[in-house]
């Protein structure tokens, strides 16, 4: 599909007047590199994937042990009224699942019967079982599952963000190169003029031509500067617009420092030769970061239909007696603890309304998703119609360029031997002026072109 960008700018060697040595140009490869490299937007996008890292392994705090330690006691007139020391071990897990294991040592004089242990204390193990709401999705699963959508959609959102940082660092250099080659070729023109008007004015003094023509060969002239000018100023921003591109550890801004540019070359833009046939659209980065913000709204919708079920939970611990360093001496699988808790909102419109609205936006991701694999499937169409019309308008205008270029040397090949005006002279040289700007336009719409079609073919 693009393989005739490299023909299209031979005729660029009409416009280097001026050779330059490798030490003066920046290359397009060079310049993207450091771009890519050292640009703080780059050190922004290593933080993207950071975050999602970092994320993840705070969602999955939500399963951390804990170990806990708890020590009551009072005193009053001389008396201990009670001792209470309990510590322990929790294990949540990714289900509705607890594991608690611990050691209670209680004393004093005023203890509830109920609190009474034996004298060395008491060793208990067991479960916490959600049976209803939380056995298959709780917060602690649903934010695991989270901090992991987050995280792979981080990776795709940096490689995003890095592309949008080569589109418009391209765009700069496109800008950049166009109006570096505009600025040659007032500087020949101005050449150009400057050397017909010093002919003039000596064809003049001899008589072979009128001394008008030395006020239209000076009007032509001064045209010519104020175009240079202009030229010159617009090669400035877009100089200065680059720089904004180029650091050096995302810190250092850089100056160009009298360097000029190169063409650039189709592999270093494109970087491929996808087309919308050779990938599935659903491979696309916008595509993928759509499918995870509907994995976000499906595992929300499934949490809030957890919460329908009643709050139903059972709890079994084993008792034991430790005798020395043997925790489990007196174990016995008749003494146990055990309890059961069950609430219910029986009308449950909370419970319903977040259903309802976690299903909404649900819906409304999945159309979203829709749309934009649409819109995209409309922008890669579009951007591939776009280059290949540009290529197309690029030849043409080189066309006209050579047309117009046969026809200022036929022009000033009579005007050197006195068969041809100023007037006419000036009048070729203008329409192949012209020409020239519009083939150095034709050739940055198509680089941007390709720079575009780069930038939507994110597969």
């Amino acid at each position: 599909m693009v393989n005739r960008l490299i023909a299209l700018f031979v005729f660029l060697g009409l416009f280097q007047l001026n050779a330059q040595d490798s030490s003066t140009v920046l290359t397009y490869g060079d310049y993207i590199a450091q771009v890519m490299i050292h640009h703080p937007s780059a050190f922004r996008a290593e933080l993207i994937g950071d975050y999602g890292d970092a994320n993840l392994l705070a969602k999955k705090g939500y399963t951390d042990p804990k170990i806990f330690a708890d020590i009551n006691q009072k005193y009053f007139a001389g008396s201990q009224y009670y001792s209470y020391f309990s510590s322990g071990i929790k294990v949540p897990t990714w289900y509705g699942v607890s594991v608690e294991a611990g050691y209670s040592l209680n004393d004093g004089d005023y203890l509830n019967s109920e609190n009474r242990l034996p004298e060395s204390g008491l060793v208990y193990a067991g479960v916490k079982l959600d049976i209803g709401n939380g056995l298959v999705w709780n917060e602690r699963r649903y934010a695991i599952e989270s901090g992991r959508i987050v995280q792979k959609s981080s990776q795709i959102e940096r490689e995003v963000y890095l592309n949008e940082l080569r589109y418009k660092a391209t765009e700069a250099y496109i800008k950049w190169f166009a109006s570096y080659q505009k600025l040659l070729v007032y500087q020949d023109a101005v050449q150009n003029a400057e050397i017909r008007l010093i002919s003039v004015k000596e064809s003049a003094i001899f008589g072979d031509r009128p001394f008008i023509d030395t006020t239209e060969a000076f009007i032509t002239l001064a045209n010519r500067q104020l175009s240079l000018e202009t030229a010159n100023r617009d090669f400035k921003n877009a100089e200065a617009y680059l720089e904004t591109f180029l650091w050096t550890n995302g810190t250092v801004p850089i100056e160009l420092e009298g360097l000029y540019p190169t063409t650039p070359t189709e592999n270093e833009i494109y970087l491929g030769e996808k087309t919308l046939q050779d990938q599935s659209i659903s491979n696309h980065l916008f595509i993928q970061i759509q499918q995870f913000k509907l994995a976000q709204n499906t595992i929300q919708l499934k949490l809030q239909r957890e919460q329908l079920k009643p709050d139903l939970s059972l709890k079994y611990n084993l008792l034991s007696e430790p005798i020395g360093n043997n925790p489990f001496a007196q174990y016995d699988p008749t003494n146990y603890q055990w309890g059961v808790s069950f609430n219910y909102a029986f009308i449950s419109r909370k419970q319903r309304g977040n259903v309802k609205l976690a299903e909404i936006k649900l819906e409304d991701q999945q159309l979203a998703l829709k749309l934009k694999e649409k819109e995209l499937s409309y922008k890669i169409e579009a951007s591939e119609t776009n280059y290949t019309t540009a290529i197309r308008q690029a030849e043409l205008t080189q066309k006209i360029v050579q047309s117009n270029l046969a026809l200022y040397q036929s022009e000033r090949a009579m005007f050197e031997i006195g068969e041809s005006s100023v007037f006419m002279i000036n009048t070729r040289e203008t329409n192949y002026l012209n020409a020239q700007k519009e083939t150095i336009n034709a050739q940055s719409i198509q680089l941007q072109s390709l720079n575009e079609l780069r930038y939507v073919m994110q597969f």
